[in-house]
Formats: structure tokens, C-alpha cells, sequence
């Protein structure tokens, strides 16, 4: 919230539910979860102070892009 366009991953210490949302967001991200082995599990596109997502699965990564992507479910990435 309240930050500038910029790309962020979050890696957390376990796989969890993790929920977003677009409040004081003014520009629209994808959101992509990705399980331990860097699988992708989801892919969503966000809208600035509208969308909120939360997926069913568990994700141990959680990547925000401000542009759009060619990521896809079922990619696996490497970093």
C-alpha cells in the first residue's frame, strides 16, 4: 500500500493461505503464487482499490508484477 510501481517476491517460511488486497493500491499488479518448488499455482491480475484475492491453495512464494507477464500455471521458475 502506498508504494511506488516496483516488482516484489515474498517468500515465506512455510506454504500458507495468503490473501491480497488492492486497498490504496493506485496501479494494477499481477499476483503470482508459486508452491516450494517454485511451481506456479496461480496467476491473477489486481485492481487498484477494487480486487482482493484469495486463492484456496497454500503458495511458499508470492510474486507482485506491475507489468503483465507471459507466467502462466504450471510454469516452474528459477531464481
Amino acid at each position: 500500500m502506498f508504494s511506488r510501481k516496483r516488482n516484489l517476491l515474498f517468500e515465506f517460511s512455510k506454504p500458507q493461505r495468503v490473501s491480497l488486497h488492492m486497498l490504496f493500491v493506485f496501479f494494477p499488479i499481477w499476483a503470482v503464487y508459486l508452491d516450494e518448488e517454485k511451481k506456479v499455482q496461480y496467476v491473477q491480475k489486481l485492481l487498484p482499490f477494487l480486487s482482493t484475492f484469495a486463492p484456496e491453495g497454500k503458495a511458499k512464494y508470492v510474486l507482485e508484477l506491475v507489468g503483465r507477464s507471459r507466467i502462466r500455471v504450471g510454469d516452474v521458475l528459477t531464481w
